[in-house]
């Protein structure tokens, strides 16, 4: 593993949100709708500001805050925690109306911030339009910078804020594999799940790549590698059929045309006739699976407010959610401390 050391040093948790969401909405959501669980909705009623009252589903604002909180027990001593938004996918959408098709409508609109006009108001005047909203602001009064773009995905946001803050440890909390091509220097991705550790530098990636793939993939090979053989959660068409251990040998490769104009060596006759028959494809593939990582940050920035007080009142009695621990959103917060020269540098994280 690299080392890293020395000095006073930054530790960034950046929480992909629509990952977290998605977790959330079936745990809390979706498994209480069967009639067979047994399970009552969890919904509060709370004020339009206009008189009346309306009920709102809160299961994935419980959800969301539960699950994250166990997962900050194991990222020890943050001193920032960062929740990324996802958009709608303007910028591939654009290119190709076939990007993420795979969603489910139900769960899709159930993980974004929702749009239109304010329909509840929380106790202290702030109108959301629903539980995401609710959430991201919640998000905020434990302490939590807030980053979205009703245009843009939290994947681009969060590759753009890597970018901007080299020297910090970043830590992006996201089973999302495309994080995989960030992970290098001081940056890795924390996966949730069974599999342990969960924690993934560039090592680690290349275990997990090759447990899924059964070749060793490293981070700056994975877009070439999802370029070739595509991304089913995506809606990403790859070269049909083509072996992974085919495409494997030639992600090394910067670009495209370097692969075309390699030979495609590993290719058996068949999958080298496919990928010429749909170089287009692979090239428009190549640009959906890369981060767009110049973003203007400053203009999706909604920055913490800090008032646990509140937001635990507000969890308490406008949502009607009880124990929610938001301990972990406390701890090292604002406090930059210094990481050891050791040469396993995760320990330290």
């Amino acid at each position: 593993m690299r080392q890293v050391g020395g000095g006073e040093t930054q530790r960034n948790v950046l929480v992909d949100v629509n990952n977290l969401l998605y977790r959330a909405y079936f745990a809390f959501v979706k498994s209480r709708e069967a009639p067979e669980s047994g399970l009552r909705p969890l919904v509060a009623r709370l004020p339009d500001g206009n008189g009346s009252f309306l009920d709102m589903d809160t299961g994935v604002i419980q959800g969301s805050l539960q699950i994250l909180s166990s997962w900050l027990y194991d990222v020890q001593r943050p001193t920032r925690i960062v929740a990324f938004f996802d958009g709608l996918p303007a910028r591939r959408t654009a290119v190709f109306p076939d990007y993420k098709k795979r969603d489910k409508d139900d769960v899709k609109q159930s993980v974004h911030i929702e749009s239109g006009e304010s329909v509840v108001q929380l106790r202290d005047g702030t109108k959301v339009s629903g539980p995401v909203s609710a959430l991201a602001h919640v998000f905020r009064l434990i302490g939590c910078d807030v980053y979205h773009h009703p245009g843009e995905e939290a994947d681009d946001l969060i590759a753009t804020f890597v970018r901007k803050n080299p020297d910090a440890v970043n830590v992006i909390i996201s089973s999302d594999k495309d994080f995989f091509q960030l992970v290098g220097g001081r940056t890795v991705v924390y996966r949730p799940g069974p599999e342990k550790p969960r924690l993934h530098d560039a090592e680690r990636v290349e275990d997990t790549m090759e447990k899924r793939y059964k070749v060793r993939v490293k981070p700056s090979e994975i877009r070439m590698f999802k370029a070739l053989t595509g991304d089913s959660s995506d809606g990403i068409p790859g070269v049909h059929g083509l072996r992974k251990k085919s495409a494997h040998p030639v992600c090394h490769l910067a670009s495209v045309s370097e692969v075309y104009d390699s030979g495609m060596p590993t290719f058996s006759k068949g999958e080298r006739e496919k990928a010429l028959a749909v170089r287009s494809q692979v090239e428009l593939n190549f640009q959906l699976v890369s981060f767009y990582d110049d973003l203007d940050l400053s203009a999706c920035l909604k920055p913490e407010i800090g008032d646990f007080s509140l937001a635990a009142k507000i969890l308490r009695e406008d949502l009607s959610l009880m124990d929610v621990d938001l301990l972990p959103f406390r701890v090292g917060r604002h406090a930059v401390r210094p990481i050891s020269s050791t040469p396993d540098w995760l320990s330290d994280v």
